[in-house]
Order: structure tokens, then sequence, then C-alpha cells
């Protein structure tokens, strides 16, 4: 779950700095995105890019898009952004029915019916929230009729975080309905800087039901 939240942060961080680089070229923009995520050490690549929707609605979608960093990869078909011209700061990002997250020699797959998530974010690019809304999620670290995964910051860089899923399972566990809560904070702030050098976490609670078992998933620093 960690791994999601950090890939979509940066993902909204460079969409927002899609937009607020005015009147140049979308593509180019999209090149300087994949430049600052190189300068952070994780290279991009796709084959197909399309910008529509002018002038009201600015919809990107990406085909056989892949991120890789030194020890990982992750690949995804497609994904697709959308926002309203008039609304920049308002993204709808949609994610594939399926992808797959390589970590060394482990390949971590996960299938969903939905996915999508929707972010808020200021005009220099800083995440304000962050809805991740899912059914039909079965991967092999999680699964879960449906998922619903809410950040909202609080101050600074603290976000409240909510998350609840019904009928979901945990790796070979069966947890039923997690309703959790808690608090994630970082040690700077998640907007355009972010795709270069992505800030650790400093601090994350999550108390309720269900929530020992999502801890569980997590890495050791974060439990």
């Amino acid at each position: 779950m960690r791994w999601m939240l950090m890939v979509t942060a940066v993902l909204a961080a460079g969409y927002s700095g899609f937009w607020f680089m005015g009147r140049a070229d979308r593509t180019e923009a999209v090149e300087v995105f994949s430049e600052r995520l190189a300068n952070g050490g994780v290279s991009t690549s796709h084959s197909d890019l399309a910008v529509r929707g002018f002038p009201s609605r600015h919809d990107v979608s990406v085909r056989d898009l892949a991120f890789a960093g030194r020890a990982w990869r992750w690949d995804l078909p497609f994904l697709e952004a959308a926002s309203l011209s008039y609304r920049p700061g308002e993204v709808i990002v949609t994610f594939p029915p399926e992808q797959r997250l390589t970590i060394g020699p482990v390949v971590l797959r996960l299938q969903a019916e939905t996915l999508r998530a929707r972010l808020s974010l200021t005009s220099q690019g800083e995440l304000l929230a962050l809805t991740l809304e899912g059914t039909g999620l079965a991967g092999d670290l999680l699964r879960t009729e449906r998922m619903l995964l809410a950040m909202r910051k609080i101050e600074g860089t603290r976000y409240e975080v909510y998350l609840d899923m019904i009928d979901a399972g945990v790796v070979v566990s069966e947890v039923g309905r997690v309703q959790a809560q808690g608090e994630v904070s970082f040690a700077g702030p998640l907007d355009q800087m972010a795709l270069e050098d992505f800030p650790d976490v400093t601090g994350f609670t999550l108390t309720g039901p269900g929530a020992e078992a999502v801890r569980a998933m997590l890495p050791a620093g974060l439990r």
C-alpha cells in the first residue's frame, strides 16, 4: 500500500506541474516530468502519449507506461489523468485493470475491476487531499471487494488517513472488514520537488478494526 501511495503522490505532483507550465507544449511538459524523475533515480518509458479535451478539459492518456528505480519496476498497460481546464488542481487518475510491481526477484500483481484516484492540489502542486477507490481488487498482497483510502492535509506535512475495506484479505490471512484511521507525516512536502527526492515518512499511526493486519504488510519502520 505504501508504494502505491508514494507513486500516486509523485504522479499527482508531476501532473500538477504539467498544467502549471502555462503555455508550454504539453508533450514538452511531460518530458520535463520524466527528467525530474530521472534526477531522482527513476526512469520512465511509454509507447504512446495523447492529450485531448481542449479547451475545457485536459485528458492525458499514456500507454505501456513503466517506472523503474534501482531495484524496482512498476508496469502499467495504460494510465489516464483528467481535469477541467478551469480547475487544474482537481485531478482524476484512472488505473488499468491489471498492473505489476517488480521488486528485485519478486513480482507482485494487482488486478481490479475499477481503481481510481482523485487528487486535490495547490497551485504549486502540493497534495491537499487524495482519495483512492477500488472494487474487485485481487493481488499477491491484498484482496478486497471494495476499498476506500483517503488522505487529507492537516497542517504542514501531516495528513489524516482513513482506510475502509470490505471482505478484505491480506497475504494469506482473511481480515473481513477494515475501518482504520490515523495520521502520516513526511520529512518534506508532497509537491513537485518530491519527483526528485521523495520525503521520508517521519510518523505513522493506524488504529481501528483490521489495522493490525494492514500494518503487517508495511515496512518495519511504519508499523
